[in-house]
């Protein structure tokens, strides 16, 4: 019920597509399997991987390479877990269909978010506010150095002076920047791609956790390798195979 709760006012305090949004999708995705409602748990864990998706763009180029890098270690980890559950059900057509489409989709994500960081340039406003809000924050918090005779609390002023204009910039430019991820890839999309006797296969290496009926983790978690069948359109039905 809590997280239910979290879920309700994530939903009203941040964009539609914020992090913590997904990061509440994907628990209760979590909590409705070990109660046995699968069919809700894969409701909440496929918005949960769809914003994801969405989110990356809006954090990749304002994140220090430290901070990136750690969110792309949590968002495998959540990856990883909701794709143990997808293992749970292998004999399920509609968990094999959706996990394809979290595989399709979540496979390439770190290589993008590194891609993004590349492709700002330096004169793009995002980069400018970036750059502006860093310099911001180290002041705020004390972590720079000030030279004898200077007022830090000036160079405070100017910094907060400076991330305004910044805004103002980026507004001004339709608040975009230099690189927009490839928009969620449809499974029916790629299967029309595929030629009629021949079969896309993904393969993944997960964590995964040992469950009961009802779905609830009954060990530590154990490293194996999954694959993805994916056919041609009209063909045979998208099956997860455990290897």
């Amino acid at each position: 019920e809590l997280l239910r709760k979290s879920l309700q006012i994530g939903r009203k305090r941040f964009p539609p597509d914020h992090w913590h949004v997904a990061q509440c999708l994907a628990r209760l995705g979590w909590l409705d399997a070990a109660e046995g409602h699968w069919d809700g748990s894969l409701k909440n864990a496929e918005e949960a991987r769809r914003i994801q998706k969405r989110f990356i763009a809006r954090v990749t180029w304002f994140l220090t390479g430290n901070e990136l890098l750690q969110y792309l270690v949590d968002e495998q980890n959540e990856y990883e877990r909701l794709l143990s559950l997808a293992h749970c059900r292998l004999q399920s057509r509609e968990w094999a269909e959706a996990s394809a489409g979290w595989v399709l989709n979540g496979k390439g994500i770190a290589y993008e978010a590194l891609a993004a960081r590349a492709t700002l340039t330096a004169g793009d406003p995002a980069v400018h506010l970036r750059d502006a809000r860093y310099r911001l924050a180290a002041l705020t918090l004390g972590g720079t150095t000030t030279k004898p005779g200077v007022d830090p609390n000036q160079l405070l002023r100017q910094a907060e002076e400076e991330v305004e204009r910044r805004e103002r910039e980026y507004a001004l430019a339709g608040g975009r920047i230099a690189f927009r991820p490839a928009p969620w890839v449809d499974l029916g999309t790629v299967r029309a791609t595929i030629p009629a006797d021949g079969v896309l296969i993904e393969f993944v290496k997960l964590k995964t956790y040992p469950v009961n009926g009802k779905g609830i983790p009954l060990s530590r978690p154990t490293t194996r390798y999954a694959a993805w069948i994916i056919a041609s359109a009209g063909k045979a039905p998208v099956r997860m195979v455990d290897l």
